[in-house]
């Protein structure tokens, strides 16, 4: 969750843990496993809502029946659910699922990555709704908020590179509810630090940029740069769920629904790609797919291993479990790669 750059990559390498937690008649870990993994397929718009981890494979009700009296299965559940529902922006279930969490590992998992994560995730929640708080709501905000920033601040100042990006990112929105300039804070000089692991920074990316987004009249312009820069952090990501939120939640920043907007990728350290994107109203298109390809064709060299990548991404966009490549030579069809998806 805190490492992957890619959610299609993490689902590849995930699954088979998966399996194997199932072969050795561990059903109870396998479960357990089941709903990290969900929660990057809820991200990817593959389970039956964003902020659900329900789909064919997995029932999150049953789930929550079953290990209602575990605290330690109860914590993987309400701690990722809380990630979710505060990347979806449903921040007052956000609230109440932190509250839960808080609850759980308060009494036996202090000090665990899960503590951090949900010290992370209910900062941020708090944030999202200081602005709506009554005055001594924000009182009793202000104060959790500097409870739980200095526990990130402890946290990042023994372990920078896991945990740098989380503490800027709330010191920022901490300052953001202030009323303060954001510019004031490290936050630019640890991106180029490098502190952010890959994951955390798509949603911190994305989350600040969205957090810029001008809601005054006039600033169309402005507004559709941030927007554009966290769509497209979401979308390298493999966020497909949450691009096509902000897709709806924002076009009303676009001069027209049928306008035509271009989309810079960027292909990471090696350098930037562009790659044009069409909107044209809902567009079937699309741009986590192209977004990844883009990735793929900039980072790698290998013909093999390159055409064997977007074989994978194709796969993926198409819901599939095998493909296969055909190519024509002569009028005549035949077969130049088989790609399977877990393999």
């Amino acid at each position: 969750m805190l490492t992957t750059s890619d959610l299609v990559e993490f689902h590849s390498i995930y699954a088979p843990n998966v399996d194997y937690s199932d072969r050795i008649k561990m059903g109870h870990i396998a479960d357990g496993k089941r709903v990290l993994r969900q929660w990057g397929r809820a991200l990817q718009g593959l389970t039956k809502h964003p902020c659900s981890f329900s789909d064919a494979s997995f029932d999150e009700d049953a789930y929550c029946q079953t290990y209602g009296e575990m605290r330690l299965f109860q914590m993987f559940h309400i701690t990722l659910k809380l990630a979710l529902l505060y990347t979806f922006e449903e921040y007052q279930a956000a609230m109440e699922a932190a509250q839960r969490a808080e609850e759980i590992i308060r009494t036996d998992f202090t000090g665990t990555i899960w503590d951090e994560i949900r010290t992370f995730y209910h900062a941020l929640t708090l944030s999202a709704l200081y602005a709506k708080a009554t005055a001594d709501e924000c009182e009793e905000t202000e104060t959790r908020l500097d409870v739980l920033h200095a526990r990130l601040r402890k946290w990042a100042e023994n372990s920078p590179n896991n945990f740098q990006a989380q503490h800027l990112l709330v010191a920022a929105e901490i300052a953001r509810v202030h009323g303060k300039d954001g510019k004031r804070l490290p936050l630019r000089g640890g991106d180029r630090d490098g502190y952010a692991p890959p994951a955390s920074k798509g949603t911190r990316v994305g989350q600040r940029a969205l957090r810029q987004v001008p809601t005054r009249p006039g600033a169309t312009s402005l507004g559709c740069r941030f927007y554009g820069r966290s769509r497209e952090v979401y979308a390298l990501w493999g966020a497909a769920a949450k691009v096509r939120a902000l897709q709806q939640k924002y076009t009303a920043l676009f001069d027209e629904p049928g306008s035509e907007t271009a989309r810079t990728a960027h292909a990471g350290a090696g350098g930037t790609m562009s790659l044009a994107v069409t909107e044209i109203g809902t567009s079937t298109f699309d741009v986590v797919t192209a977004m990844k390809a883009a990735q793929a064709l900039a980072g790698e060299m290998d013909l093999e291993k390159l055409l064997e990548r977007l074989m994978r991404i194709a796969i993926e966009n198409a819901g599939a479990e095998r493909g296969s490549l055909i190519l024509e030579h002569g009028g005549e069809a035949s077969v130049h790669a088989r790609v399977r998806w877990r393999e």
